[in-house]
């Protein structure tokens, strides 16, 4: 009988923990409500549906990475119909049609339009083309490798590395050949902001680095200047590359708590970009600023740079109701 109790005993103490379990894997859940994502897909939708040109496209590229796609293809088949030679949004629509469709001849005719401006050296938005070929990961090389080495040694900063960001996704060795330049630019005294900017922003995408080279971009992006274009860029690079071992370390909350006051830039472009670092790396904790930030508690003048804000927001909030 007393083995026969203990049983009951082990019984009932198993049940206890399955059951705490079950609560705090719900509470967990509960940190981004049903009703909250709800306001962000719908949030995503009306800027896709109402804001024009690269706004749009940004809102569609959210609904679509966060799982979301109802409406996208078909929105921006419409786009293509009427704005297929815009430029440079003619690149934001084709990069959506990309994404959207999963039909892969037709996935690969729209990559083939974005290679062809690629390839088309008087093309105004070939800088836009390179960009999205690196972020769809579609490298030029295979294709067009004059053309590809001509415009990583052109003169001009965002043609050249953004050519050379598409260009690494061919192998590791141009991988880390681009790393190497990136990071090289970040520590050059004779950078520009422009390219300190680009380089910190491919560096946050292609990451890889060691621990001495984070502590490299932490200080660049520590010692930055206030309100300085690429310090937000270096900073939200720094977050999202930290080390597994150095994650809540002093350094690292300074790091974000720096990265946190970029809230309220009056730029919209530096505080997307401090929304993608925390829809990549964020927590339940930055949801406060987040919903601030959807909601437009501090607008900005101009009505798309607040819808821009607001989706990179939503997207953000999202992506961390997927972790937690």
């Amino acid at each position: 009988m007393a083995k026969y109790n203990h049983i009951l005993v082990l019984i009932g103490f198993y049940f206890v923990y399955l059951l705490t379990g079950f609560n705090t894997v719900s509470k967990r859940n509960s940190m981004v409500s049903d009703s909250l994502k709800d306001q962000c897909i719908q949030k995503l939708r009306e800027v896709m549906n109402t804001q024009s040109k690269f706004v749009k496209v940004h809102a569609a590229e959210y609904l679509l990475w966060s799982g979301h796609p109802e409406g996208v293809r078909e929105t921006f088949m419409k786009e293509e119909q009427q704005f297929d030679s815009a430029k440079p949004y003619r690149i934001g629509i084709w990069r959506v049609l990309a994404q959207a469709d999963s039909n892969a001849k037709e996935k690969a005719a729209w990559i083939g339009k974005i290679m062809n401006v690629f390839a088309d050296t008087h093309a105004t938005d070939r800088i836009n083309a390179a960009e999205t070929l690196a972020k769809l990961g579609i490298s030029p090389s295979a294709q067009y490798p004059d053309i590809t080495r001509r415009a990583i040694e052109s003169s001009g900063t965002s043609l050249s590395l953004y050519s050379l960001w598409a260009a690494s996704v061919s192998g590791k060795d141009s991988l880390n050949e681009c790393r190497h330049k990136v990071l090289d630019v970040i520590q050059s005294n004779q950078s520009d902001t422009l390219q300190t900017t680009l380089a910190a922003y491919i560096l946050r995408h292609i990451g890889g680095i060691n621990a001495e080279e984070w502590k490299m971009l932490v200080n660049h992006a520590l010692s930055e200047p206030v309100n300085s274009s690429p310090k937000v860029y270096l900073l939200s690079a720094a977050f999202m590359l930290t080390p597994k071992d150095s994650i809540q370390s002093k350094i690292y909350n300074q790091i974000k708590k720096e990265l946190l006051t970029e809230q309220h830039s009056p730029k919209a472009g530096i505080r997307t970009e401090m929304a993608a670092a925390l829809a990549e790396k964020g927590n339940e904790n930055d949801l406060p600023v987040l919903i601030s930030m959807l909601d437009n508690k501090n607008p900005l003048p101009a009505e798309a740079d607040n819808a821009d804000v607001s989706a990179a927001a939503a997207y953000a909030i999202l992506e961390i109701g997927k972790r937690n």
